[in-house]
């Protein structure tokens, strides 16, 4: 099920490209798909860490670039709905080389939208975002009528890619919407980088008998959602294709908590289910997005969809250490 009114089983016999696949949201959305009979087609630039999917799903491999125009016509043309994650995830990188970003991070998409308005296919695209784009805000909870305010290389480029899609949507090339995630985590993030995310990272500290960093004072608050809830918010706004078209959605849990406070939810969980006993360290602040408060209201998404989370803190982060 994805949410009361839509059934994994509404994906049969549909054609699916998933860029990025690599990834962890791309990978765990192509699991929860595996058990149905669709066509999916994992598009990524390297097959080295592609992991077996069994199951009923036709699931094809594509190694390539998406810049390709030669590729994109092979592929585009079977394809309904059209998942996008692929692009240049670490902040600090896309500020360090931000024209090497673009290449990353806008050109695939801007190809795939402009290869479906050569080839005349209208395929439904929903693009991966992020909240980072509301910068700072003043006032929580925040909604999709809270104002712009990149902070970085990473989110300027975050906002030209949506919109392009709303570009290439209003022109009729597609139909698209664009899902901005708060923080993800859970199982099969690879979480060894802090960028990847503070609760995996935690963890993973954790399991290594590690200090846990704390960056600053540790009382911003943010909100996090579990990665199976952020899988099942792709998997809605695929379906409805006219319901959300043009649309722009907060993804969230609805619910903030201090950096303090879910890092010791994480100490808790790591000593009741693996008897690890780890501490804190507090460094220095990596960079101002560190003290940025945020907590999404997810009711636009929820009106279009039907779509809430399902899965608490507390249970995300048994679940993600059961599973490591």
């Amino acid at each position: 099920m994805i949410t009361s009114e839509l059934l994994l089983e509404d994906y049969r016999n549909k054609r699916i490209l998933v860029t990025g696949s690599t990834g962890y949201l791309a990978n765990n959305l192509i699991h929860m798909l595996k058990n149905v009979e669709c066509q999916i087609t994992r598009l990524a630039r390297s097959g080295k860490i592609l992991t077996l999917v069994e199951g009923k799903a036709n699931v094809i491999d594509v190694i390539g670039d998406m810049t390709d125009p030669q590729l994109l016509k092979q592929i585009l043309p079977q394809v309904d709905i059209l998942f996008h994650f692929a692009g240049q995830s670490n902040i600090s990188q896309a500020n360090i080389a931000p024209a090497e970003d673009i290449r990353h991070s806008i050109l695939p998409l801007l190809q795939l939208l402009d290869g479906c308005r050569q080839l005349s296919h209208r395929p439904h695209v929903v693009l991966a975002s992020s909240v980072s784009l509301y910068g700072y805000p003043a006032e929580l909870p925040v909604d999709e009528n809270y104002h712009d305010k990149p902070q970085t290389i990473y989110d300027l480029h975050k906002l030209h890619c949506e919109q392009y899609l709303r570009y290439f949507s209003e022109n009729k090339h597609i139909t698209g919407c664009i899902l901005r995630l708060c923080n993800i985590y859970g199982p099969g993030i690879d979480a060894h980088q802090f960028y990847n995310g503070l609760i995996n990272y935690a963890i993973y500290c954790g399991l290594q008998r590690e200090n846990i960093p704390i960056h600053g004072h540790g009382e911003s608050q943010r909100d996090y959602l579990y990665l199976d809830d952020a899988s099942r918010a792709f998997l809605a706004a695929g379906l409805i294709p006219d319901k959300v078209n043009n649309q722009t959605y907060i993804v969230s849990s609805g619910v903030s908590y201090t950096i303090n406070a879910v890092i010791e939810k994480v100490r808790a969980s790591l000593l009741e289910h693996r008897g690890i006993h780890v501490e804190t360290i507090t460094t220095d602040i990596e960079t101002p997005s560190q003290i940025r408060d945020f907590r999404g209201n997810f009711t636009k998404f929820y009106q279009a969809t039907g779509w809430m989370p399902t899965v608490n803190l507390e249970q995300g982060i048994n679940q993600t250490i059961a599973m490591q």
